[in-house]
Order: structure tokens, then C-alpha cells, then sequence
């Protein structure tokens, strides 16, 4: 079945799609985002099953959102979007990157719950694993509270990027699933 892809850059259409329109105990106090306008997007109507139970969310890429579509039937079908880049300093604790065509949300919450933050990701990459150990490293980040320590780690406490071996490959020729993306 095709996603339904709505490309936005609005910051709080983004936020909306990740806490949802009426998030019990979370209140947004503000929203920013840094990115290409075909970058993001929201999405509904997909079953990511195996990989994932998500049916609905935030879409971010570093190339088109819309590519997100499918079918995955080409190597490296990805966009040079011209977005954003910056310098990303101890991004696994030592090391610093620079980033190209970067998305970047950042969201400002207040909760007074004494239950625990958690959220779910899939991150998929068109650029594995063809560009595995290679200066074009697809990567995940997410932090709290400004903490330079990422919580978007693997089990071996490394960053989720394409250089680091994370992902498994799921889409192969003539995959009944026909996943966009080469997904772990």
C-alpha cells in the first residue's frame, strides 16, 4: 500500500505527528525546525511490520520526503536537497561530523508525569549499504534537555548511523514488502 506523505516544514504539524494533537501530561511550550521544505513530512497509511508497529508519524530525511514512496527499485535514488549543514562536535562522544542537508526538530515540553519518556524510531537509509565506511554516513540523533549524550543509541552504546553496522537489510529484489528504504 502507497504512504500518505503530506510534506510540511511547520515545526508544530511535526510535533503534533510524534506527541500526538492531545498528549497526556506533555505540554509543548515551543517548536523549531532546520531543514529543506521537501525534507519532512507526516505520514499515515503504512504498515511497517516487521520493522516496525508505527502507522502514522514524522517522516525526516536528508533528501525527499516523497521518495519515502517508493518503490525502493533503483541504488541510490536519493536528492542533494541543498538543505542546511553544520558541524556536529562529539557526536559519539569524541569525534565531530559535518552534516549535510540536515533536518533538525527541536521541541521545547514540559511534564509534570512521574511516568518515563520513551518514544520509538525506524530508521531507515537509502545510502546503506552502499555507502557503508564511506564520508556519506545517513545518521539518527535525538537528545534531552540539550545533553550532548545521545539517547538514540545501539546495544553496543553507538550512535545510529550507517557507518556503524546498525542496520539489517530488508528490501531485496522482488521483496513482497517492498520497503522504500534499506531499513534496520
Amino acid at each position: 500500500p502507497a504512504i500518505n506523505i503530506i510534506t510540511t516544514n511547520d515545526a508544530e504539524d511535526m510535533a503534533a505527528a510524534i506527541f500526538g494533537e492531545e498528549a497526556d501530561g506533555v505540554d509543548i511550550i515551543s517548536t523549531s525546525y532546520t531543514g529543506a521544505a521537501i525534507t519532512s513530512g507526516t505520514y499515515t497509511n503504512v504498515e511497517f511490520a516487521p520493522f516496525s508497529l508505527m502507522t502514522s508519524g514524522l517522516l525526516m530525511t536528508t533528501g525527499d520526503a516523497q521518495l519515502a514512496n517508493g518503490p525502493n527499485d533503483q541504488d541510490s535514488a536519493g536528492i542533494d536537497n541543498l538543505g542546511p549543514n553544520e558541524t556536529f562536535n562529539n557526536y559519539d562522544g569524541t569525534n565531530s561530523a559535518e552534516l549535510i542537508n540536515v533536518a533538525k526538530l527541536t521541541i521545547q515540553f514540559y511534564t509534570d508525569q512521574t511516568q518515563h519518556l520513551s518514544f520509538d524510531f525506524t530508521f531507515g537509509s537509502e545510502e546503506y549499504y552502499y555507502y557503508t565506511n564511506s564520508p556519506f554516513n545517513d545518521a539518527f540523533f535525538a537528545f534531552l534537555d540539550n545533553n550532548p549524550t545521545t539517547l538514540s543509541m545501539d546495544s553496543n552504546n553507538h550512535p545510529i548511523t550507517i557507518n556503524n553496522q546498525f542496520l539489517t537489510i530488508y528490501n531485496r529484489p522482488n521483496d513482497p514488502l517492498n520497503f522504500p528504504y534499506d531499513n534496520g
